[in-house]
This record gives structure tokens, C-alpha cells and sequence, in this order.
């Protein structure tokens, strides 16, 4: 009997071993191929077609959505009738696109101000008011630093740019901010990368740079996809992402919307406490101070001045006001010193200079954070600009001489 049941067992096995598994169903070396190939063919997509550029997350910044690259190839090419720039920072992206949204109604979303490059009340009160035929644009860079602001400059010139005038617009922060370094900083991450290819790397050094920006793209992209994806999730549900442990500031209040979707701007809102919190935390790591970041910047700001002497550029330096909060977080040394120093190298270069940062014309009101502008504060700035170069005549007729024209008496 023991016998015949392991006789049994033994046939029952070998039957159940016969049962035959259909073709399709068993995986394959060409399967695993064509996966990978589909993988492949799914990544080039992404990477050439970049279909997140037309997909934007409130509060947040994704790989596709190149506001830097599309303004600068939009000034390095729409030149020819331009002789008038704004440099600066994002304090200079408030001032000339709030004042443009506020005066003249012009119609900006979260999106499209980062890309913005007209300054159209500015132009209309250098005219009106000044008598100066300028044709304005702007070239500030949300975060540049000031090496950045002179590679601009100097890109822009040998593209064919030949501008009369330049307003330099200047805060402390791109002198001596060491949270963004200037080998990756916006503009010259855009000239020194954006072109780069296999076949441009020379040596083991640049192999390496080649590499890491390749795999750290890659990261992005996918780390891009997860941000969109989970911020549509958790708006459907109303739930915020941190539960499911990202640590980024995105939360339910976070909106995802393609493009043609994107929120208006109201440049006339109040200054928001919740913003003014937001940037103070930020301002207060950008201003420490660096001796070392100070004087590589501040080399580059002399540079700069020194290069539109020689093309016999007018220059305005413009200190941009700042709410008496961001101002506090300076070191008093810092802010002595910085203040010494422009000075100093504007009398060295023989340029006006337009100081508004101590003004008593401004309140928390012309603020929306404490450092950029609200609309009304960006045209009271602008109105400032022009009564300062108005009372002064040399200046006035300074300017006029690019044009060869004369200061009425």
C-alpha cells in the first residue's frame, strides 16, 4: 500500500509538470529587450519633446519650464531697435513688470513674468517726462548674482547689442549671497551648459561635469514628473504632500494647470504676511557675509562698470529701496561696507547714482514681501528715478547727448 501511494504521488507530479505554460506567457530575452527599448524610447521623449513645459505646480519651479534659456535667447536675438537695458535681480523684476501690470494693464501670469522683458512705463516716463527716445528691456534674472548680470552684458554685446543706456538696478544680496554658487548660477548655467554635448567635453575634468549634469538632469526630470503627479493627486483628494514623505514646501494649496491656465497676476495686492515670512527666513542665510564671495562679486561689478565706460555707455546705478525688516537682517559692517564701495566705484566710473535704499518716500505698503515691489511701489520708484536725473542737469544732459539732444533751460 505505501508503495502504490508514492506510485501515485510520483504520477500526480509528473502530470502537473507536463501542464504546458502558453508561449505568450513566459517571459523571454526579447521581452526584457523590448522593455528596455520602450524605456528608452520613453526617456528620449521626455528629454527632447519636454512635455512639463507645458505643465506648471504653484510655489514650485520644474526642469521644463525654462523661463531663463526662452528670456535670454529672446534678448540675444530682439535687439535691433533697443538702446536702453534694466539689470538686476528679482527686486528688479517687480519693479519694471508690477509697475508694467499696475499702470498699463498689462496682463501677466505666474508664469509669463519670469519671461517678461519689457519695461513699458519705465520707456513712457523716460520720455514723456525726460525727453529720451528709449527703446527699454529688460535683462534681470530671478537669483543671478552679479557675475551673472556681466556675462549678460557681455553676451548681449557680442550678439550686436548696442545700447546708450544702462540702469543698473542694485540690492546687497547678488554681492554677497552664498546660497547660490556662481558656477551654477542662472545665467552662466545657461552659457556654460546649456549647449554642452559628448562631443564638446575635453578632458577628464569636464567628462566628470559632463556626467554628474547628465545624471542630475535625469534626476530632475523624474523627480519632476513625481511633483506634478503627486501635487494633481493630492489636490483631487485635498490632502497635503508631506504624509507621503517628500520633504518639498509643496502643500494641497498647490495647483497644477497647463498652459493657458496659469494664475493672474494682481499686481496692486497688499504686501502678504506669509510671503514677507517666507523671504525674511531666505534673506537671512543670503546675507551672510563672505569676504572671499563679496570681493569675487564685487571684482565683477567694477568689470562691469569698467566695460561700459570703454563702449561709452551711459550708466545709472539705481539703489533700489527695501523694506527697514530686510534691511535689519544686514550686518551693520556689511551694509556700511557695500554701500563705501559702490559708491566708490561709482565715482571712480563717473556714474549717477540714483539711492533710493534709505528713502523716507516708502512704507511696507510699496512692498509685497519686504523686498520686491507691489505695482504702486514699482511706478513711485520709477517716478523717483526720473526727479532725481530730472533735478540733476549735468546728469540730464548726460543722457540727453546720447541722442544728441539738448536740455531745455
Amino acid at each position: 500500500m505505501p508503495k502504490l501511494a508514492t506510485n501515485e504521488k510520483s504520477k500526480s507530479t509528473e502530470q502537473i509538470s507536463d501542464v504546458s505554460i502558453p508561449t505568450a506567457w513566459r517571459p523571454s530575452q526579447s521581452s526584457f529587450l523590448w522593455i528596455i527599448l520602450l524605456l528608452a524610447t520613453i526617456d528620449i521623449f521626455l528629454s527632447v519633446f519636454r512635455p512639463l513645459k507645458f505643465v506648471y505646480v504653484q510655489g514650485t519651479m520644474l526642469k521644463d519650464n525654462d523661463y531663463v534659456g526662452i528670456k535670454i535667447d529672446k534678448l540675444l536675438t530682439d535687439h535691433n531697435q533697443v538702446n536702453s537695458y534694466v539689470f538686476g535681480d528679482s527686486t528688479a523684476d517687480s519693479l519694471c513688470s508690477f509697475a508694467d501690470m499696475s499702470h498699463l494693464k498689462v496682463k501677466l501670469n505666474t508664469v509669463t513674468r519670469y519671461s517678461y522683458d519689457d519695461a513699458k512705463f519705465a520707456q513712457n516716463q523716460m520720455q514723456e517726462q525726460l525727453g529720451l527716445p528709449l527703446k527699454i528691456k529688460n535683462a534681470y534674472f530671478g537669483g543671478c548674482l552679479i557675475s551673472d548680470q556681466k556675462l549678460m552684458l557681455q553676451k548681449l554685446l557680442e550678439n550686436g547689442a548696442r545700447p546708450k543706456i544702462i540702469f543698473l538696478t542694485v540690492v546687497p544680496r547678488p554681492f554677497i549671497d552664498t546660497t547660490v554658487e556662481e558656477n551654477i548660477s542662472p545665467v552662466k548655467c545657461y552659457f556654460e551648459h546649456r549647449y554642452r554635448n559628448l562631443g564638446q567635453v575635453k578632458g577628464f575634468v569636464e567628462l566628470v561635469d559632463y556626467l554628474l549634469a547628465t545624471s542630475s538632469s535625469i534626476y530632475k526630470t523624474r523627480s519632476d514628473y513625481f511633483i506634478v503627479l503627486s501635487s494633481l493627486a493630492c489636490s483631487i483628494l485635498e490632502r497635503p504632500l508631506e504624509p507621503f514623505g517628500t520633504k518639498t514646501s509643496i502643500t494641497k494649496k498647490n495647483k497644477v494647470s497647463l498652459a493657458g491656465d496659469e494664475e493672474t497676476i494682481d499686481p496692486d495686492r497688499n504686501s502678504d504676511e506669509d510671503l514677507s515670512k517666507l523671504c525674511m527666513s531666505f534673506y537671512k542665510n543670503a546675507y551672510r557675509f563672505d569676504q572671499k564671495t563679496y570681493d569675487f562679486q564685487l571684482q565683477n561689478f567694477k568689470e562691469m562698470l569698467n566695460l561700459l565706460k570703454s563702449k561709452k555707455i551711459t550708466t545709472v546705478i539705481v539703489k533700489l529701496p527695501l523694506g527697514r525688516e530686510n534691511l535689519e537682517l544686514l550686518q551693520k559692517n556689511a551694509s556700511a561696507k557695500w554701500n563705501q564701495d559702490v559708491n566708490k566705484l561709482a565715482q571712480q566710473f563717473d556714474v549717477h547714482i540714483v539711492d533710493l535704499q534709505n528713502s523716507n518716500k516708502f512704507t511696507s505698503k510699496d512692498f509685497l514681501d519686504t523686498v520686491h515691489m507691489t505695482g504702486p511701489g514699482a511706478i513711485k520708484t520709477w517716478q523717483c528715478i526720473v526727479e532725481d536725473i530730472r533735478n540733476d542737469t549735468m546728469m540730464h544732459q548726460k543722457l540727453k547727448n546720447q541722442f544728441n539732444l539738448e536740455t531745455a533751460k
